[in-house]
């Protein structure tokens, strides 16, 4: 039964099987390893946003929306601009920029690629709106600049941006949704940090300079003026936690796959 394999053929079978069966011991423990550092959540972090509270770490992500209108006599018929300014505030852990390496340094959101990622987008009109420049500090004090990984703490306000021009502003409302995502590769600076994100809308007279129901609520699910209407966080499932499982699963295939090809291997030796 040797010929089939071809010259040198009885060399081939346990090479593969040993390739294969420390593959699927390398896949597996990995996935393991993935497993248990998701289900411990070492690097869970907190979020506010939408008026809701939620933890999440590396891998995650997720949307929830807000609806804006103006609180100032809404039955009244105007016209009226409108503008939003998004606004964040970010915090470290609260760990020493000393420890080496350093373990929660550096707030949730500090405008890197590392950092969390949040996108804005009007529903009604399909744009976009920026976070505006996030500066970061040692402290809340804001009296020294600070940068990855040792920043802990951040901020950003934007510029006025118009999302409307001579609307009703009995009859306006316009649903945003903010779109976040942590990154997978994230890494200990980051432990326990916390965001939160605001949205704070104004509506000015198009025929004169009066400043009409600019938002002072937000995030309730009972429309009732300013920024109001909020859902409830949809967070998608944590990365880490899908790629353990698909290891897992691999390294299985590869270890079985392994161990046929030697019970084949010695099959035919025995034919």
């Amino acid at each position: 039964m040797r010929g089939w394999l071809g010259p040198g053929g009885r060399f081939l079978r346990p090479r593969l099987a040993a390739v294969l069966v420390t593959a699927g011991f390398v896949s597996g423990s990995l996935g393991a390893v993935m497993g248990i550092a998701a289900a411990n959540a070492a690097l869970a972090q907190g979020l506010n946003i939408c008026g809701s509270s939620l933890s999440l770490a590396p891998g995650d992500s997720g949307t929830c929306s807000e609806t804006i209108s103006d609180t100032a006599a809404p039955t009244n018929t105007s016209t009226v601009n409108v503008t939003v300014v998004v606004s964040s505030v970010s915090t470290s852990g609260g760990g020493s920029p000393t420890a080496t390496p350093p373990v929660a340094t550096e707030a949730l959101l500090d405008g890197t690629s590392s950092g969390l990622q949040v996108v804005i987008t009007d529903l009604t009109t399909g744009s976009t709106f920026a976070l505006g420049p996030v500066s970061c500090y040692t402290d809340s004090s804001k009296t020294t600049k600070a940068t990855y990984p040792t920043a802990a703490y951040c901020a950003s306000t934007s510029k006025p941006q118009r999302v409307a021009s001579s609307v009703d502003n009995a009859k306006f409302s316009n649903t945003f949704q903010i779109k976040w995502e942590f990154p997978i590769g994230a890494g200990n600076p980051y432990q326990g940090a916390a965001a939160s994100i605001s949205l704070t809308p104004t509506f000015t007279g198009a025929t004169g300079g009066a400043v009409k129901g600019a938002s002072t609520t937000r995030g309730s699910t009972t429309p009732h003026g300013g920024v109001s209407g909020a859902s409830t966080p949809a967070t998608g499932a944590g990365l880490p936690l899908v790629l353990s499982r698909i290891l897992i699963v691999a390294g299985l295939a590869l270890l079985f796959s392994g161990l046929l090809v030697w019970r084949r291997k010695g099959h035919f030796a025995r034919g």
